[in-house]
């Protein structure tokens, strides 16, 4: 899920969400690791991909491509009161696949049909699957990203990385789906 820990992250390669739009957000997500923000997560489009049409302030389903959940939302899916407790396999082989498997299921959450798109945790790890590191702004797409009803997060992966700076301050957070 777009990040370590109990929070996470999402993001298309199309566009996405901020935080708290999308369906969750008692906080804004990081790239480091906290228990009581939630993160982002991506959808994974490609480079250029817009996704469609602007929105008229109702649910956007081509352009949504990015959110920041809640614990709330992690406790609900995990079914724990700790959420996922750092463990993101989520019954995956790895945590990163599992995090990018939280935040699909979150974002269907959030916006039924939305899990048809191929979701990302904005999630960096020591060792991905392929045994390589793994940064988690590699991972987002191209941008721009929109939130589930339309609205522009970010333009260019500069821009998301200075809204989560922004969002974050000197605080270590964890990413999650929603």
């Amino acid at each position: 899920m777009g990040g370590a820990g109990s929070g996470a992250t999402g993001s298309t390669g199309r566009t996405g969400g901020a935080a708290g739009a999308g369906g969750t957000g008692s906080g804004a997500a990081g790239a480091g690791g906290t228990s009581d923000a939630g993160g982002a997560t991506t959808m994974d489009g490609g480079p250029g991909d817009s996704g469609g049409e602007g929105g008229d302030g109702g649910a956007d389903l081509p352009r949504f491509s990015f959110f920041v959940t809640s614990q709330a939302g992690l406790q609900r899916l995990s079914g724990s009161p700790n959420g996922f407790g750092g463990d993101l396999r989520f019954g995956k082989a790895d945590g990163l696949t599992g995090a990018d498997e939280i935040c699909r299921q979150m974002a269907e959450e959030s916006m039924p049909g939305s899990s048809s798109k191929v979701w990302r945790a904005m999630l960096s790890v020591n060792k991905g699957p392929a045994g390589s590191p793994v940064n988690a702004i590699d991972r987002v797409g191209g941008g721009p990203w929109y939130d589930r009803i339309g609205r522009i997060v970010a333009m260019t992966k500069a821009d998301l990385q200075a809204d989560q700076t922004a969002r974050c301050g000197s605080r270590n957070h964890q990413r999650s789906t929603e």
